[in-house]
């Protein structure tokens, strides 16, 4: 709140995904945890339904993570940044999480420069 992170969302309320309320908290909690924490003004979070799947999307307007980093950034324990505080285990029990219910977790080009993580879950309703 100090920092003043602008943030934008735009999620149908209609959306559910196929994975217990405990693990879509894990998986949301340290996407935007880390959106916030490396945010210069701005996070945007959306989704939307696409057939079978739900797309949800988390990005940021700060420094991003480089394409030869990715593979790194989802190791247990590696942090890419040790002056930021965190223990580097978001994003691999993010990426378990996910593939545990047989999704997808990847990064996409940013017009903004940071961060865009591209999430696809199976949508409940489609079950």
């Amino acid at each position: 709140a100090d920092r003043g992170i602008k943030v934008e969302a735009d999620i149908p309320n209609d959306l559910k995904v196929a994975c217990s309320a405990e693990d879509i908290d894990e998986i949301l909690g340290n996407l935007i945890d880390n959106a916030f924490k490396w945010a210069r003004s701005t996070v945007d979070i959306s989704a939307r339904k696409d057939g079978a799947n739900i797309v949800l999307k988390i990005a940021d307007d700060g420094p991003g993570i480089a394409d030869t980093n990715v593979a790194e950034a989802f190791l247990p324990g590696k942090r890419l940044d040790e002056t930021v505080p965190g223990d580097g285990f978001g994003l691999a029990i993010v990426k378990e999480l996910v593939e545990l219910y047989g999704g997808e977790i990847k990064p996409l080009p940013s017009e903004n420069r940071g961060t865009l993580w591209s999430l696809i879950l199976p949508n409940a309703t489609s079950q």
